[in-house]
């Protein structure tokens, strides 16, 4: 099984890493009777992600009735022997990873810093944020960081209908080996909270998470 780490962050709160190696058919052979994906369909079980995700799940709870179950606003819940988990799910490109967690609400994203995103700055940030992303030397590496951080905010509030430019902010950092943080806030009507996101650089890859 391919599980490239876990971690525990705290308590019951694990990050689990899962490096894409397989082909979809051979980890469609590995997916155990034991998850029951409520919302799956064909195409989500042909997916490598898809696949990776729920394998890892089952890898950390290996002998237990494992249930997903996407509420109105299609965020997955998790239930483990009818305990109740906290958890988010991200991909990208060759890697997948699940926090999870019975007590804390939990969200994470997972991106590849390439140039890819420079073409899409002006949908997704703000003025101030193409700014200091600009100027930071290293723009496509900034903006995968601002997405992530955007992205994971978003999984957090859980109830979609959020804009991205509008609504969700990060405040500008400094890239350097010893940034671990990133400050960001939700903003939306009356609605209003701040987050310290917590980031992980792994290669070429970007892993943010709250917890």
């Amino acid at each position: 099984m391919p599980v490239n780490r876990v971690k525990q962050l705290h308590n019951n709160t694990y990050l689990i890493l899962w490096d894409i190696t397989e082909t979809a058919d051979q980890m469609q052979n590995q997916l155990h009777h034991r998850l029951h994906d409520w919302g799956a369909t064909a195409q989500h079980r042909e997916n490598r992600h898809w696949l990776a995700s729920r394998l890892a799940i089952l890898e950390h709870f290996r002998n237990e009735e494992v249930e997903i179950i996407k509420d109105p606003f299609n965020k997955p819940h998790l239930r483990v022997d009818d305990q109740d988990w906290n958890i988010s799910i991200t991909h990208s490109f060759e890697k997948a990873a699940v926090l999870i967690s019975p007590d804390q609400r939990v969200a994470l994203d997972l991106e590849r810093m390439d140039e890819r995103i420079v073409r899409v700055k002006k949908k997704f940030c703000s003025d101030a944020e193409l700014v200091f992303s600009e100027i930071s030397g290293q723009e496509s590496q900034s903006l995968a960081l601002i997405w992530a951080a955007k992205e994971t905010m978003y999984k957090w509030y859980g109830k979609k209908e959020l804009d991205f430019k509008r609504n969700l902010h990060v405040h500008p950092f400094q890239l350097n080996d010893g940034l671990t943080q990133l400050h960001g806030r939700i903003q939306k009507g009356t609605y209003f909270s701040e987050h310290i996101i917590q980031l992980e650089k792994m290669g070429e890859y970007v892993l943010t998470y709250l917890v």
